[in-house]
């Protein structure tokens, strides 16, 4: 599945390219996860987890929708 060796510096999710989701299912099967996330910058880690804890809050702790 994954025959060719690619390099990865950086890449914008605002830009369409080949080697970002071929990269992300890599990371994905390879942590054992379902899906990853990728941020360019300081500020969108920081939007990527308080969206990942207000979804925690809702799933796990039961808060209703628009209470969190």
């Amino acid at each position: 599945m994954y025959a060719q060796a690619r390099t990865l510096t950086i890449s914008s999710r605002s830009v369409c390219n080949n080697v970002l989701p071929d990269t992300a299912e890599f990371v994905a099967d390879f942590l054992g996860y379902d899906q990853v996330g990728f941020a360019s910058s300081g500020v969108e880690a920081c939007e990527g987890a308080v969206k990942l804890a207000r979804k925690w809050g809702h799933v796990v702790k039961g808060i209703p929708e628009d209470c969190a």
